[in-house]
């Protein structure tokens, strides 16, 4: 079968169009082509505009009564034969969604009555387009000036096949069953489930078709016509981002970044600022997923548009908003904790301050004034300390602030950090004794003032107990260690050790004598 000349299927398409006849499918994918009469095609009565095709009527007598010498003119669809008393009916074009079936009817009109039509119908797909095997292909008729298309299974074609990979098909055609037979003016329509593949492109088109008849009630027939069609590509989902898969992650300053995704395969992907500055681009692959790679992210915060298809009737996008550098472990304060800040610090001594952050960072510690006090570094562990050397009596707030001045800062607060009530004091050796230092090798009382009735622990740092004193109910408690070696000593003085009011009063480098 030929097909139309592209120049009249262009123009006849666009006299449609400009008509508003293009129609949308009549059923999806895998649906039983039997569409509701009411939103059907319809003939078109006159000829389009386009490229109009005229041709004599070949019935012994025309409706009208005119002889085959004085031929009443009929205006034919682009038909390159209509004989025996049918001509081609144009129906609104048909819309063929890429990635999806549907109906693409055709219809031819008796122009003269006759009792049946035995015959073959042969058809050729749209472009890029091929049929779906069935066995039959439904049937519907409606009488001269009817709108209204009647359904009746016995004007079926039947005994369908396909051929040349299914952009072929062939019915047989006998409608000896329909009782009332062709009256002057009906038409005749039949539909055929077309399939349109997924990577269709956009194209306009038609399916072409022949009925031919060698003879039988009603004589001779043949006629050729054609239902235009209009391929859509696929609607094209927007690319999905799945690299970082959570935005709050952040990524890792002055390094490179990998984004990754999915996407339409072979589609171009443009990746923009918000501003509309490219920044780069490249295709998703034919599994359906890419990558873009930034060479150094630096330590901005990232807004991104990932755009599929730029510029054609498929572009999509999505966005990337609020991309920051990764901020890490945000600084924590873990002594004191709530029952130390309750309990109060032992005055005149010195407190460490210890906590957690992010491994590698500077810690600054100042009051809430901004002065600072020290500052620390966070160990590969992740902890830090930091110590006061002498707390005094004063009600302490402080701030901890992790990677001051840089893009990813973290604080947090100590706030009303007060002298505990009878905490234990260390009054002797006083701050000018341990200046001065020991005698070696000899004996030495130390002696302090706590809680009347508290256990005084006396620890090495390594945790070794030295001794156990009592505090008197005057308040005050002394232990005796028998001989001080040559040591430089360290000794923590612990008050009610284990319970919840657990207080230290540490003395810390006492030195034999010069």
């Amino acid at each position: 079968m030929t097909r139309l000349p592209r120049p009249l299927r262009s123009a006849a398409l666009g006299g449609a169009l400009a008509l508003g006849l293009v129609a949308a499918p009549l059923t999806s994918a895998g649906a039983t082509p039997t569409p509701d009469p009411s939103v059907t095609p319809t003939a078109t009565p006159t000829p389009s505009a386009a490229a109009p095709t005229t041709a004599p009527s070949t019935s012994p007598a025309s409706p009208s009564g005119a002889s085959a010498a004085d031929p009443a003119p009929m205006v034919l669809p682009y038909a390159t034969i209509a004989e025996g008393g049918l001509s081609p009916v144009l129906l609104d074009p048909v819309r063929l969604d890429a990635g999806t079936t549907a109906v693409a009817p055709i219809a031819l009109s008796v122009d003269a009555a006759r009792p049946s039509l035995v015959g073959t119908v042969t058809l050729e797909a749209p472009a890029g387009s091929t049929f779906v095997a069935a066995d039959t292909a439904a049937g519907w008729w409606r009488p001269g000036g009817d709108e209204t298309w009647r359904r009746d299974a016995s004007l079926d074609l039947r005994g369908g096949s396909v051929g040349d990979g299914a952009t072929r098909a062939s019915f047989t055609l006998d409608t000896s069953g329909f009782a009332a037979g062709h009256a002057d003016g009906d038409e005749l329509r039949f539909d055929l489930a077309v399939a349109t593949p997924l990577d269709a492109e956009p194209d306009d088109s038609e399916l072409t078709w022949s009925a031919v008849g060698a003879g039988g009630a009603g004589g001779a027939f043949e006629v050729q016509g054609a239902t235009y069609t209009v391929t859509e590509p696929a609607p094209s989902a927007a690319p999905v981002l799945t690299v970082p898969a959570r935005v709050a992650d952040g990524y890792t300053a002055d390094a490179p970044y990998t984004f990754r995704g999915t996407g339409r395969p072979r589609a171009p992907l443009t990746v923009l600022n918000t501003k509309g500055l490219p920044l780069g681009s490249t295709t998703i692959l034919p599994d359906g997923t890419w990558s873009w790679t930034r060479p150094n992210m630096g330590t901005y915060e990232w807004s991104l548009v990932f755009v599929q298809d730029a510029g054609t009737p498929r572009e999509r996008e999505t966005r990337l908003l609020g991309f920051v550098p990764a901020q890490g472990p945000q600084i924590a304060v873990t002594t004191p904790d709530a029952a130390q800040l309750a309990r109060g610090y032992v005055p005149d001594a010195p407190f460490t301050f210890r906590g957690t952050g992010r491994p590698g960072a500077l810690v600054g510690v100042t009051n809430l004034s901004g002065f600072r006090l020290g500052e620390a570094r966070v160990g590969p562990e992740g902890t830090w300390s930091w110590t006061r050397a002498d707390m005094g009596s004063y009600l302490w707030s402080m701030a901890f602030v992790q990677d001051e001045g840089t893009y990813r800062p973290s604080s947090t607060m100590v706030r009303g950090f007060a002298p505990a009530v009878d905490a234990p004091r260390l009054t002797t050796p006083s701050a000018s004794q341990i200046a001065a230092g020991y005698p070696v090798y000899t004996a030495y009382t130390f002696a302090g003032t706590g809680k009347p009735g508290a256990l005084i622990d006396v620890l090495n740092t390594k945790g070794l107990q030295l001794g156990r004193a009592v505090v008197a109910p005057d308040g005050t408690w002394s232990w005796r260690i028998g001989t001080l070696q040559a040591f430089t000593w360290s000794i923590d003085f612990v008050q009610e050790r284990g319970t919840s009011d657990e207080l230290v009063a540490p003395l810390r480098g006492f030195a034999p004598r010069a």
